[in-house]
């Protein structure tokens, strides 16, 4: 089970995140270089690599115009640190290969070699963590601190409901595969009724409780 220091940590980034979006892109006008905290523009196109190193067909979907990548996102891994350092209006060209679980099956552990050209580089200027900003952060919140103890405490309830959904199936599971006769698929629809009811509302009032602070 996650432990309070791993609650912690979630709910620090949760929070960053919403200060994130509170920040305001300008455009890098002068010398754009491309690093990290920052939006990109760009043009790309991704072909497969043949056995010979040469370039193949093109993969399917990866021919964009004007595509926006936020160098701070979790992207293809290796695609990010390529463009690192790149000036815009400048086509550079490396090869990265899809991770062996990537979402679609055609392209899992394909090697690709990228065309990119970046044309807009936007830095992003994050506002200070500050009472001012502590209800857009979290809605009622009043200061820092209180939403931060608002977002633990959501990730709490989350982390620990979704730990007892993991030991309810187990234990269902064991039940199953000791039991002598088959357990009716009713049964086992009333069983998790009855439990995401009992978490639902858990999660109620645990935001109850927070909304009646003073």
């Amino acid at each position: 089970a996650p432990t309070d220091e791993d609650i912690a940590a979630e709910a620090e980034k949760q929070l960053r995140n919403s200060l994130k979006e509170q920040s305001i892109l300008r455009v890098v006008s002068e010398n754009p270089v491309v690093g990290y905290g920052q939006v990109l523009t760009m043009d790309l196109v991704g072909y497969r690599v043949e056995e010979d190193s040469s370039e193949g067909e093109k993969v399917v979907g990866s021919d964009q115009q004007g595509f926006q990548l936020d160098t701070d996102d979790d992207f293809l891994p290796g695609f990010i640190d390529n463009i690192i350092g790149a000036l815009t209006e400048e086509e550079i060209v490396f090869q990265v290969p899809f991770p062996d679980d990537w979402e679609q099956e055609t392209l899992r552990g394909v090697n690709t070699s990228f065309h990119v050209t970046i044309r807009d580089v936007l830095q992003r200027e994050i506002p200070p963590m500050e009472d001012s900003i502590a209800d857009k952060l979290v809605p009622g919140a009043k200061t820092v601190e209180e939403a931060r103890e608002i977002v633990t405490a959501s990730v709490k309830a989350s982390t620990e409901a979704g730990h007892q959904r993991e030991t309810d199936q187990m234990l269902l599971d064991a039940l199953l595969e000791v039991a002598e006769c088959e357990c009716p698929e009713s049964l086992v629809q009333v069983s998790c009724l009855t439990t995401f009811l009992v978490r639902h509302v858990f999660l109620v009032s645990i935001a109850f409780r927070h909304s009646c602070i003073c």
